[in-house]
């Protein structure tokens, strides 16, 4: 029984852990594109990121 917790455990932190490595470089596709004369829409649709985050990001690197 403990093999198959241990397993459940551990299979929900690389869930967790893939997320946030596809979280990071969604955000920097869009920091990337954020130098080009795309708009704060396509780059969320080319992203999946919601266009607040990204506009987030735009004030960030000011």
């Amino acid at each position: 029984m403990k093999n198959a917790k241990a397993k459940a455990i551990d299979d929900a932190v690389r869930s967790t852990q893939l997320m946030e490595a596809l979280a990071k470089r969604d955000r920097e596709i869009a920091l990337n594109l954020l130098k080009t004369d795309l708009s704060l829409i396509q780059i969320s649709e080319a992203t999946g990121m919601p266009v607040e985050d990204i506009q987030k990001l735009k004030e960030d690197q000011k």
